[in-house]
């Protein structure tokens, strides 16, 4: 579409009209006075004139002053945008490390999945702001549109009737020559917009309306990519939940294949004949009881904590050897130099 064809430009104005091929440019003050105004189909303006194309989009932003409305807040949608897609890569990077690494796990673990699904609602709300702010911009030059069409009118007439005044003074004895009223000098202004003189003006309240056509998301690519970027991250964080389950909390960890029920009992003197530690620091020494038989390797989940209460920070695998009769065995766990404190069997896998 070439510049000839964008006429109405209404520099003052939020929308600027946007004129069908073969149709003369409405003046400034019709522009502002009908901001988002959607004619009927096959309405013109001048009879004689050919009907706007199907589909034909009649507003469009004006650039100038829609950017001084919508800048500052597209600009903060923009940086949630980035805020949210940073605590989705930091969230998602944390949370995965927690899960391969029991030992990179801390307290603030739990808060690691959260950081970084707020992150996902951020980019899917991403889009929806940004749709927001054209709707509320254009919604607020609408519903200011007859306002101002009516101010505008007023200070004209009232203009228009200081010079008739003005000009019949000094006319004593003139013919029956009065101004016109309000409505007939609006409608006279209204058909004078176009630089015609229609035989039925439009007034825009009488006017079919439905509002501006450049609101929807397509109209804003970059941020469905964001948004599609986060309902990613939305079922990827669901399936991780999922497939992983408890290993999401401290001290959790999903059940292995072959997993089998125990119980723990404190060791006795008599439990320890014969056995040795290998580690100068000291062992942990735990009596398991199997709940069932196990015809293969029995092997025991050892996780590592602070304190008896605390988030584990360490586990290791050890085999569960010499199983008696009774499926009861001695697992003796050495400690290392920078061993904490507490140790536990969390599971034991048969294989």
């Amino acid at each position: 579409m070439s510049e000839l064809e964008r006429g109405g430009d209404g520099s003052s104005s939020t929308l600027r009209f946007v004129t069908p091929p073969g149709w003369p440019a409405p003046d400034e003050d019709w522009t502002a006075g009908h901001q988002g105004w959607q004619p009927r189909r096959g309405w013109t303006p001048v009879e004689g004139l050919p009907p706007a194309p199907d589909g034909w989009r009649f507003w469009e932003p004006n650039p100038s002053v829609w950017s001084r409305l919508t800048d500052r807040a597209r600009r903060r949608a923009h940086v949630s945008a980035v805020i949210a897609l940073v605590a989705l890569v930091i969230g998602s990077i944390l949370t995965v490390h927690g899960l391969l690494d029991p030992a990179a796990r801390g307290s603030a673990f739990v808060a690691y999945p959260v950081v970084a699904l707020a992150g996902v609602l951020g980019l899917i709300r991403y889009p929806f702001v940004l749709v927001q702010i054209t709707r509320t911009t254009a919604a607020s030059a609408v519903e200011g549109a007859t306002p101002e069409m009516h101010r505008r009118d007023r200070a004209a007439w009232e203009h228009y009737l200081a010079d008739f005044e003005q000009a019949h003074t000094a006319e004593a004895g003139a013919p029956d020559d009065r101004p016109l009223d309000y409505e007939d000098f609006a409608d006279a202004k209204e058909r004078a917009a176009w630089g015609q003189s229609p035989t039925t003006p439009v007034r825009a309240h009488a006017a079919h309306a439905s509002g501006p056509e450049f609101t929807s998301l397509r109209r804003e690519p970059l941020a469905i990519v964001a948004g599609a970027l986060g309902a990613v991250g939305l079922i990827g964080l669901l399936a991780l939940v999922v497939v992983l389950g408890r290993s999401l909390l401290p001290g959790g960890d999903p059940a292995a294949a072959g997993t089998v029920g125990f119980s723990v009992a404190d060791t006795t003197a008599s439990d320890l004949t014969g056995l040795s530690c290998s580690s100068d620091i000291g062992c942990w020494t735990f009596r398991v009881t199997l709940d069932e038989a196990c015809d293969g390797r029995a092997t025991a989940l050892v996780e590592f904590a602070e304190s008896e209460s605390g988030a584990p920070t360490d586990q290791q695998k050890f085999p569960l050897t010499g199983l008696d009769e009774t499926n009861s065995a001695v697992l003796i766990v050495p400690a290392g130099v920078d061993s904490p404190d507490y140790a536990s069997v969390e599971s034991v896998s048969c294989s």
